[in-house]
């Protein structure tokens, strides 16, 4: 099973609220197969690149997926793994959360990726 190291942005604007995407990707699917039929709401974040650490992969996920590029990252606070499937491919998910802060929220999606403008559905500030 091939490993997917993954950068996972927690953003927190300076209300202390959380930005979260909502996402419905049809190429995702547990590892019964099963898709789930709704979209779902996850962190800012992905796949890290060849020589990336988890801070350079979140800063260039953050640019790419909101527009903010003047975030203030702490540490890494959570770690987890998962298995997925992607395009019909076990993937093990090894994904490390990283905690960031910002005092933009103005977001925008000039950097996203015609897959991004395709399973992306909304981005929203969120009150814990």
């Amino acid at each position: 099973m091939l490993p997917r190291k993954t950068a996972r942005v927690l953003l927190l604007d300076p209300e202390d609220r959380l930005l979260l995407i909502r996402m419905h990707d049809p190429n995702v699917s547990d590892t019964e197969g099963k898709v789930l039929e709704r979209a779902y709401w996850v962190t800012i974040g992905g796949e890290m690149e060849a020589g990336e650490d988890i801070a350079t992969a979140a800063r260039r996920e953050l640019l790419e997926e909101t527009g903010l590029e003047h975030a203030r990252f702490g540490p890494v606070v959570w770690w987890t793994e998962h298995v997925l499937c992607v395009h019909g491919e076990s993937r093990l998910m090894r994904e490390s959360f990283i905690l960031a802060r910002t005092d933009a929220t103005e977001l925008n999606r000039r950097g996203w990726t015609a897959l991004e403008r395709e399973v992306i559905q909304d981005m929203k500030w969120w009150t814990l």
